[in-house]
């Protein structure tokens, strides 16, 4: 935490501290920020890093843990970090794949717009294997068409278990004839 208001004292010896306390400045050590030179109060019996930075240049870019600003998530997603754009989260990020559509069409993506990442690798947000739906229908429609019967000769669209539905029922009839 930042030390900053001082107590005016007539002799100058007492810093008030964010908690309300005043401390006697005997027992405080004032380092400045290697970055923008603002200064910290440190107190004496407590651990001083050996690279000291304020609180804005603790974050972001100038964090020890920077990784270039580009962060994959849990679900596979490429997240950038651009805090000053409109639809950035909370901590600052934006998925890329929006980022880039944006960029091509030169507007803001409507919130119900998707876009579609052909291969289906979420990570590989080139410009051709992108594609923008104008809604969550048409997105899953884009995922029912790669989706095939895997019964030889057929080109209906996927019901269940790799099938189409009437190669599903049989599939399903054949379980039930072995299980008696």
């Amino acid at each position: 935490m930042q030390r900053q208001k001082i107590k005016k004292d007539t002799e100058g010896t007492y810093i008030l501290c964010n908690n309300g306390r005043t401390i006697c400045k005997r027992y405080v050590v004032v380092k400045k920020c290697i970055t923008c030179g603002k200064s910290l109060y440190f107190r004496r019996y407590q651990k001083i890093p050996q690279h000291i930075l304020c609180k804005e240049h603790r974050s972001g870019k100038y964090s020890v843990n920077w990784k270039g600003g580009r962060v994959v998530t849990f679900h596979g997603y490429v997240l950038l970090h651009k805090p000053n754009h409109w639809s950035s989260n909370s901590q600052g990020y934006v998925k890329e794949h929006r980022y880039i559509i944006e960029k091509k069409i030169c507007r803001k993506l409507k919130f119900r717009e998707k876009v579609h990442h052909i291969n289906g690798n979420k990570q590989d947000n080139s410009m051709e294997n992108l594609e923008l739906c104008k809604n969550e229908r048409t997105h899953r429609q884009r995922h029912l068409k790669k989706r095939k019967c895997e019964y030889v000769g057929c080109n209906r669209i996927h019901y269940g278990k790799g099938f189409c539905q009437m190669h599903y029922q049989r599939y399903r009839l054949n379980i039930l004839k072995e299980e008696k």
